[in-house]
């Protein structure tokens, strides 16, 4: 992962917006995974940083209160913020969690970066803990990890695709497997 330092003084000229932007994500009741967020947001990326990085140098600025060098004409000044779970006065919160992925460090590098990948929340409250989300999504898509039956393992791996672009024959998964998450879901959320 690139350093922030030398992030921020690629895009120091957007950081405000940047950061803007992120604070001002709507309440989300869902766990956010950092690349959907980054996507979300239109994180910037370029040679030698990927959007990753760039969020990371965001965040850093926010818990600091302050960003770039004084010397260099490139220092600012933002609210802090603790952007930890517990007693969190913020509406926005993470954590890192999970068995470290690839992300991309820039188009002039020819391997992925890996790192534990970072949830967000955004608002107060969620319908689900992550674990759960996780465990709910596993299942959605035929992840033989989460015990399910074999035929219900192959058909959700086989068609989930298909009933997410609309085809018509989804093997069933509209009929029998929407209804069973749905009903997994509400017995998660008690």
């Amino acid at each position: 992962m690139a350093d922030p330092r030398t992030v921020y003084n690629i895009i120091h000229g957007e950081m405000p917006r940047l950061i803007n932007e992120l604070m001002s994500v709507p309440d989300i009741p869902i766990w956010i995974h950092e690349t959907a967020l980054c996507k979300m947001l239109s994180m910037p990326s370029g040679e030698v940083y990927g959007q990753n990085s760039a969020l990371t140098c965001i965040i850093s600025t926010i818990k600091k209160g302050k960003g770039g060098n004084a010397r260099e004409g490139t220092r600012i000044a933002v609210d802090s913020c603790d952007f930890s779970i517990a007693g969190n006065r913020n509406r926005v919160s993470f954590q890192e969690t999970g068995a470290p992925e690839a992300f991309h460090a820039g188009t002039l590098h020819h391997s992925p970066t890996q790192q534990i990948p970072c949830w967000f929340r955004f608002g107060h409250t969620t319908i689900l803990k992550l674990v759960d989300q996780k465990i709910l999504v596993a299942e959605a898509i035929g992840d033989k990890s989460v015990g399910l039956e074999d035929d219900v393992t192959i058909r959700r791996r086989d068609n989930y695709s298909k009933f997410f672009v609309q085809e018509s024959d989804d093997s069933g998964y509209l009929r029998f497997d929407v209804p069973m998450l749905a009903l997994r879901l509400y017995q998660m959320g008690d």
